[in-house]
């Protein structure tokens, strides 16, 4: 039993500006009310945990902490971010209380109190945008926690997840068991209901989502029990756990093996996102397998099933076909009539007409390369493309496939600062290209949480079991300190390395937009071994670069300076580096140079010691990952999502940063 009353609350002004107009449900330890703020008349949300105290002294805290939810609800779609947070009082206690916009009402738990069951693709409709939210924020290291039913709204204008931060807070203020009494007893997940409630993780919000989704279909909830305890069982019992069959619904097999994984009792079992498990829902059911027509459980002595269903596909062909024989063809006509059929010879002209075109294809070629000049293929007149001009640049594992020529100019007295820093040791060998015509990126890297883009530059090959994804401004000095850093690791790590450079120009600094463009268009036009040249030439030598010497620095550094000024004129590339201010964005990057070592951030003054660090840690992972069956094409991804995912993910949670330019 609460020991107040949520009645009284009702009538009374809570948060500052909200009229609580009427109580709406109780559920467990969670009240929810229809308030309307005072202000605009716009009418709300009030959600008001029983079972969490507010203590005076915590209030800072409690602002704080809302104040960083709702900047990262900020551009979710389909979520509604926080409006308010405080202590209401109740008799004599102070409990914590959430207000979000919108009515309380017209939610997906008063529709499956209603019945009757919502259609398959219903479901999947109203669902996208939940999955859409609750996966935005999976990618910014936080959890909903409280996604039930009720905290679903399926109005007029679409479906939106609400009560967003009511776990967060909670969280803060009473752990893990606080954490549980804000989400209604049928709302929670196995491990809110054992004896020791665990805190929510993402894999907390998938299973929600699911018995969402799964009450949705069945028209009613996972069971009529009303004490906790009841419901608890119907939760967490292997026996009666729900599932869409449990509940009486019938979907393929494809979509209940979905759910099944998305309700598994254990955490770590719950191998699907929301966003995956709704693709999963949507895909087409599997396609037989038509190499296996007979049943496997028939089991015949005969040694050679293969050779029997050939014989019997045989078979049924001839006997579609017209007989040559008035009697039953014989095995010997059987072999000799594909001979004689028209299509067969028609298929053999064919074949021999391939392989005649086959021949003379090859023989062309030949032709035509013992007449090709001979002068054509050396294009290194120039001294600069000697191979000791090379060697700096030569440990990049992911030089493109057709030569780049590296930096070819001297230093000369009028521009001596625009020459790169000699190299202090010689590269060692293991930083030589292994693959030099192999592509930098898998397919899967496009869409990773810190995703990496076709036209980023990266520098390594994608076999390296390390990606560092750094978000720079060229005219930012901490990024200068940051290059040096990169450049000596790049040199140590060779091939167990891959670096990748977003840009994310700072508006007080004057020409960090225009070097990015430039870089990256240089970078566009010439590869990523140019770009790296360019990028060193930029940041280390920002006190001096004029829109004159930058041109001469692109020049220098092997780039073709009349298509990147024509390019520069009509902005081609600027897509570039607005498509990495919007993934900085998306990351919550406020700073540069922002790193992300396998997905893990590190921000702040970095060091070549922490950073080496850091790569070690993650090649160890990397390695076990890969010895456990992840894909070498999946590698990147998964380890960013492990990392982009964890609790430490962000910013403000992990140890103060050093000095950064901020935008």
């Amino acid at each position: 039993m609460l020991a107040a009353d949520p009645r009284a609350l009702v009538g009374s002004t809570a948060l500052t500006d909200l009229r609580v107009d009427s109580l709406v449900r109780v559920d467990g330890t969670l009240a929810t009310y229809v308030a309307t703020s005072t202000p605009d008349g716009q009418e709300c949300t009030l959600r008001v945990a029983m079972a969490v105290p507010l203590p005076h002294e915590r209030d800072a805290a409690v602002s704080s902490e809302l104040r960083r939810l709702a900047r990262h609800a900020v551009g979710v779609r389909g979520l509604c971010a926080p409006r308010s947070a405080g202590a209401v009082v109740i008799g004599s206690e102070r409990l914590l209380a959430v207000a979000h916009l919108g009515t309380a009402r017209e939610s997906a738990e008063d529709r499956i109190a209603s019945g009757p069951p919502v259609p398959f693709d219903e479901v999947l409709l109203r669902l996208q945008p939940v999955a859409a939210a609750l996966s935005a924020l999976h990618d910014q290291g936080l959890v909903h926690g409280a996604l039930h039913a009720g905290a679903v709204r399926l109005g007029a204008l679409g479906p939106i997840l609400s009560g967003f931060g009511l776990s967060q807070l909670a969280l803060l203020l009473g752990g893990p068991t606080a954490a549980r009494d804000v989400v209604p007893p049928r709302g929670r997940v196995p491990e809110q209901v054992g004896i020791v409630a665990a805190s929510p993780t993402p894999e907390s919000d998938t299973y929600a989502f699911a018995m969402v989704a799964c009450e949705l279909l069945a028209g009613r909830p996972l069971t009529s029990e009303t004490e906790p305890s009841a419901i608890a069982r119907a939760i967490d019992d292997p026996m009666v756990r729900p599932t869409p069959a449990s509940l009486g619904v019938t979907l393929p097999a494809h979509v209940e093996e979905a759910f099944r994984s998305a309700l598994a009792a254990q955490p770590r079992e719950r191998a699907v996102t929301p966003t995956a498990l709704l693709a999963a829902w949507s895909a087409s059911p599997p396609k037989p397998d038509s190499s296996h027509d007979e049943p496997s459980a028939v089991q015949e002595p005969e040694p050679q099933p293969r050779s029997r269903r050939v014989r019997s596909a045989l078979e049924r062909v001839n006997a579609e076909r017209t007989p040559l024989a008035p009697s039953p063809p014989a095995p010997a006509p059987r072999v000799k009539q594909p001979a004689s059929d028209p299509s067969a010879w028609l298929m053999y002209l064919l074949v021999l007409l391939g392989v005649l075109l086959l021949f003379g294809g090859a023989a062309a070629i030949f032709v035509l390369a013992l007449r090709t000049p001979r002068a054509v293929a050396p294009a290194t007149s120039a001294p600069a493309l000697a191979p000791t001009a090379l060697a700096p640049s030569s440990p990049n594992p992911t030089a493109p496939s057709s030569p780049t020529p590296a930096p070819t100019t001297e230093p000369t007295a009028a521009s001596p600062d625009l020459s790169p820093a000699p190299s202090a040791t010689a590269p060692p060998p293991a930083a030589k290209a292994a693959h030099p015509g192999l592509p930098a990126i898998w397919p899967d890297d496009l869409t990773a949480l810190v995703p990496i883009a076709k036209e980023t530059p990266v520098l390594g090959s994608r076999e390296a079991p390390v990606t560092i994804v750094v978000f720079a401004d060229m005219q930012c000095p901490h990024t200068r300190q940051a290059y040096g850093v990169l450049e000596q690791v790049r040199r140590t790590y060779g091939d167990d390395l891959r670096i990748a450079v977003r840009h994310l120009p700072i508006a007080s600094h004057d020409k960090a937009a225009l070097l990015a463009e430039a870089a990256a268009t240089a970078g566009a036009l010439a590869g990523p071994q140019v770009f790296w040249s360019v990028f060193e030439r930029f940041t280390t030598h920002q006190a001096t670069l004029s829109d004159d010497t930058m041109f001469q620095a692109i020049e220098r550094s092997g780039a073709p300076i009349v298509a990147v000024r024509r390019a520069l004129e009509e902005h081609v590339y600027q897509r570039i580096v607005e498509a990495d201010r919007a993934v900085a964005h998306r990351l919550m990057v406020r700073a540069t140079p922002t790193l992300f070592v396998n997905g893990k951030r590190i921000e702040g003054e970095i060091t070549k010691s922490d950073l080496a660090d850091a790569i070690d840690r993650e090649t160890i992972a990397a390695r076990l990952a890969l010895s456990k069956g992840t894909p070498k094409a999946k590698l990147y991804a998964t380890r960013v999502t492990f990392h982009v995912t964890s609790a430490d993910a962000d910013p403000e949670r992990r140890r103060s940063p050093g000095p950064r330019a901020r935008p």
